[in-house]
């Protein structure tokens, strides 16, 4: 059994080196899966479906919508990002 500590140095290092490819492309997916969120109104969370692939980080509202392609509630491009440190558990 992998400690999770280990399995998210793991999880980083395929992240970290996948981006480093320079000819990785938007239709390689290096993870996806739900994120949790706070609300707006910060008294709630809602969960978002995240995808990270080679050119982007885009949320959706649920993994059907993210099969389709369509309109992300979100987009973050991945261009300028050269390193991915993992935050703090606490």
């Amino acid at each position: 059994m992998v400690s999770s500590k280990a399995l998210r140095s793991i999880i980083l290092k395929q992240i970290q080196t996948k981006l480093g490819r320079t000819n990785n492309d938007a239709a390689t997916v290096i993870k996806e899966g739900y994120l949790d969120k706070k609300s707006n109104s910060n008294f709630t969370w809602v969960s978002r479906f995240c995808v990270l692939d080679g050119k982007e980080f885009r949320f959706y509202i649920s993994e059907a919508e993210a099969k389709k392609k369509e309109n992300p509630l979100s987009v973050i491009t991945l261009k300028n990002i050269y390193y991915v440190e993992a935050m703090n558990d606490s």
